[in-house]
């Protein structure tokens, strides 16, 4: 049985609890909702890498879709901007 976090009152419950013990939220559809990935945070990591290492940080444990998606969207900014570099490098 794994503990996840509840998406209203951040409680570690059950990851087979179907509403939360503490606040009553429903998890059923919190958990396929934590595990999207969110354009935002992809845009985020993108244009300022170190805050989307910084976001991949904080919320890989509470939210596997906004550190998943932070981290693509790094490893996409890094990788194009050292594409950017080998071209500079070539002239």
């Amino acid at each position: 049985m794994a503990l996840i976090h509840c998406q209203d009152c951040d409680m570690q419950i059950s990851s087979h609890a179907s509403n939360c013990p503490f606040c009553g939220n429903s998890q059923t559809d919190g958990q396929a909702r934590n595990k999207e990935l969110r354009f935002g945070y992809l845009i985020t990591g993108f244009l300022l890498p170190f805050i989307g290492i910084v976001l991949c940080c904080i919320f890989r444990r509470k939210n596997e879709g906004i550190a998943r998606s932070a981290l693509i969207g790094t490893l996409m900014s890094v990788v194009y901007i050292t594409l950017i570099y080998l071209q500079f490098l070539e002239m």
